[in-house]
């Protein structure tokens, strides 16, 4: 189960907002306010379970490729 949610603006990772969870196996909803500055930046967001792993920053690969599950990134701009 997801406990806990970061997102990252340029590499600066803050704590966002958990709802409270539906259940065991259910989606959970997080929120996370961000007043944007003008110009390029890149986003990031990564969860920790129960049991205190963080999603990866770098993808430890299987030997067939397959269980990627590392942080992805999204370049916006703010006009």
């Amino acid at each position: 189960m997801v406990e806990n949610v970061e997102v990252a603006v340029d590499g600066i990772w803050h704590a966002a907002h958990m709802a409270a969870p539906l259940g065991e196996f259910a989606w959970r909803a997080w929120s996370w306010d961000w007043n944007a500055t003008t110009g390029a930046h890149e986003l990031a967001c990564r969860a920790t379970d129960a049991a205190g792993n963080v999603q990866p920053l770098e993808q430890p690969w299987n030997h067939q490729g397959m269980g990627n599950n590392m942080v992805q990134t999204v370049a916006v701009v703010v006009r």
